[in-house]
């Protein structure tokens, strides 16, 4: 696990420059190549946190092999398979809510509608959770997947939920179409929010959500499954390498979609993604040190 460091420093040094760039020219970004009704930005939003959540999924595939391993212990084989249908359900809310919400197509007597196009979806994923660890038959990768949704949750629930409550930004799709919606750079908190509320009727919370980036966050979780690729076998360890860059460079084509559609500023997807690197970057560092957790790694490189 140690060769990832320096390909998550690198992710961290371009997320990093993206947010420098973004401080300097958020708003003159956003008026070149603002189009709220883009279809490839469209689709690209609504398609781009299925791989990230999907993560959820996937993990939750890999709880449920690890509670039926469990034979010894009742309470704790509940607790897995409680935690497996959770991951799964977390999974297929988070992806499922964007397809037609205000950050898709906004056509919302279709909300429901995203659940039911991404339920198989998240159904394959969950299996191939599954099935990976059948095929390493190694119950101590619910070490792992604690790990995983912990460093999630820390980055995606209380990191992004609580910027969003303390700057209040607004989002550019917004800025444009009222007169006293004045831009904000992201380390300003916007103190009137709640008198433009007021003021307008169609204004809603969601659209003072600008900072930071949930999708970007989303979409960067994909890497936290693809980095630990190794622990499923030598065979299935040498795609991890490409496939974090194939995730950081979907990541980007979100980031842009975003940006595209006035949902969000540069500077608020790069520190959706920041926050989910710098988790990453914290639970690499926990299994490099976990003896128990390189013991699986080497055991997993014999195969």
């Amino acid at each position: 696990m140690k060769k990832l460091r320096l390909h998550l420093y690198i992710f961290l040094a371009l997320f990093l420059i993206l947010l420098f760039l973004g401080s300097l020219f958020d708003l003159q970004l956003s008026e070149s190549i603002f189009s709220s009704k883009n279809g490839f930005g469209l689709w690209i939003s609504a398609l781009g946190t299925i791989p990230g959540y999907g993560m959820f999924a996937f993990m939750g595939g890999g709880l449920l092999f690890c509670a039926l391993k469990q034979d010894e212990k009742k309470w704790f084989k509940i607790c897995l398979i409680t935690l497996s249908v959770l991951a799964y359900i977390a999974g297929l809310y988070f992806s499922g809510r964007e397809w037609f919400s205000v950050n898709g197509f906004d056509i919302s007597n279709l909300y429901w509608l995203g659940f039911v196009i991404n339920a198989p979806i998240m159904c394959g994923l969950y299996y191939l959770g599954y099935f990976l660890n059948k095929k390493v038959d190694e119950p101590r990768l619910w070490i792992l997947y604690f790990i995983l949704i912990l460093g999630m949750a820390v980055a995606l629930v209380p990191g992004v939920t609580l910027l969003k409550i303390i700057f209040h930004r607004p989002r550019y799709r917004s800025i444009v179409l009222y007169d006293d919606m004045f831009y904000h750079n992201w380390w300003e908190p916007c103190h009137n929010y709640k008198t433009l509320l007021g003021k307008y009727a169609a204004l809603t919370k969601e659209e003072f959500k600008s900072f930071p980036s949930g999708h970007a966050g989303g979409t960067f979780v994909f890497l936290f499954v693809a980095c630990y690729l190794p622990f499923f076998g030598k065979k299935v360890g040498r795609y991890q390498i490409p496939l974090m860059y194939v995730g950081v460079v979907w990541t980007l084509l979100v980031c842009f979609s975003r940006i595209l559609l006035g949902a969000h500023f540069l500077s608020d997807v790069s520190m959706g993604a920041l926050l989910s690197i710098i988790c990453l970057i914290v639970c690499n560092e926990i299994i490099i040190h976990n003896k128990a957790c390189i013991e699986m790694l080497e055991k997993a490189q014999e195969k």
